[in-house]
């Protein structure tokens, strides 16, 4: 992938982690800590990839559990994609969260008042879910 840290090392093990892949990012980005909408596509992509070959490998019907911190990472990134970083054409623009805490639709919303109308909220959470399908 063009925009994306190179992956040195993939390593396929028998055990509770079926695969894992070590990056390695350029010290540009660890550095700016900024990332663009195709890098953070592009995690997006290789977080799910491991599913995606036990699918082709073993069928849709026999996959494992193996991927359940890789869905959370995508989980992760497309909310911030629409919460923090304004990457959603429906949405706009809007910072929802702020860079830490509690995140999508979690605690903060339910220990407090939300500040964003019940229909804001429901198309956050209808454009995260979008995303997030968008991916597999």
């Amino acid at each position: 992938m063009p925009e994306y840290d190179p992956v040195p090392k993939i390593s396929i093990i028998l055990g509770q982690a079926g695969g894992l892949k070590f990056f390695a990012p350029s010290e540009e980005r660890l550095e700016s800590g900024l990332y663009s909408r195709s890098y953070l596509e592009n995690q997006m992509d290789v977080a799910l990839s491991g599913r995606v070959a036990d699918e082709v490998i073993f069928g849709e019907n026999t996959v494992v559990t193996g991927a359940s911190s890789d869905f959370m990472q995508v989980s992760r990134v497309a909310r911030q994609r629409i919460e923090r970083f304004g990457f959603s054409k429906k949405i706009g623009q809007l910072a929802v969260s702020g860079a830490g805490g509690n995140s999508f639709l979690g605690q903060q919303y339910f220990n407090k008042a939300p500040t964003y109308s019940q229909t804001t909220i429901d198309e956050l959470r209808e454009r995260w879910i979008s995303i997030v399908t968008e991916y597999h």
